[in-house]
């Protein structure tokens, strides 16, 4: 599933040249009719291991309470683990 800003979408449909001009206005309807998405943002983060072997949140600090644990996401805060850019 894609998700899109709408605002993108509405400037797209105005900036055509529509041979007609009702098509640009169904085009405008379809657009103004579908409902939003209901997405959060997603965080990234990575795991960051201390001289111990325990492994903190670089998003939240959040740290395993075991040695070399982790997971794909962290969970205190969500934060999606590696594959993208880290988040400031």
């Amino acid at each position: 599933m894609d998700y899109i800003d709408r605002s993108v979408v509405v400037k797209k449909v105005m900036e055509t040249k529509w041979e007609s001009g009702s098509d640009g206005a169904v085009a405008m309807e379809i657009v103004a009719a579908t409902p939003a998405a209901d997405v959060a943002p997603v965080t990234h983060g990575e795991w960051i291991e201390d001289d111990y072997g325990y492994n903190r949140c670089s998003a939240c600090g959040w740290e395993w309470d075991e040695p070399e644990s982790v997971s794909p996401y962290c969970p205190h805060c969500g934060a999606k683990m590696g594959e993208c850019e880290i988040d400031d």
